[in-house]
């Protein structure tokens, strides 16, 4: 089984940042992004090769959604401690997370068989089917920690 997504997205956003000092040794800086439109075109090919010792079969799934109806939001925060006046503290956090719905369609075909002879030509159309309420989720986040030394 082989894949690869390809997800074109066009998110139009609006966010806030700011900054501030806080007990004459911290530095921060804080940033949020988001948006309740996005507009979305993903694929997913998915090849199924089956084997066995007398026959091969090549079939391809493609999952399709194309939509404008998602939410998307991201911010991160940094923040600095001066330990000293040479020596400082790093540390920071940064995540996002999109989601888009619509109606999604899977298409279907055989690419080559040893079974009914298509072992060379034009792939064969099985046919495709309407997936309703299809949504796709992605998240992430990260925090780091660094030290600044200056000399």
């Amino acid at each position: 089984m082989t894949g690869d997504p390809l997800s074109k997205i066009w998110i139009p956003y609006f966010g806030m940042r700011g900054k501030g000092r806080c007990c004459e040794v911290l530095n921060y800086k804080w940033r949020v992004i988001g948006s309740p439109f996005v507009f979305n075109k993903f694929t997913d090919p998915i090849d199924f090769h089956c084997r066995s010792a007398v026959q091969t079969e090549i079939h391809r799934s493609l999952f399709t959604l194309e939509t404008n109806d998602g939410r998307y939001i991201a911010g991160d925060f940094e923040a600095l401690f001066n330990l000293t006046q040479n020596l400082a503290l790093n540390a920071w956090a940064r995540g996002s997370w999109i989601r888009m719905t619509g109606e999604g369609r899977s298409d279907f075909e055989l690419l080559g068989s040893t079974v009914i002879g298509n072992t060379g030509g034009p792939p064969l159309t099985a046919g495709d089917v309407p997936v309703d309420h299809s949504t796709l989720t992605s998240s992430w986040y990260g925090v780091g920690l660094s030290v600044d030394l200056a000399f």
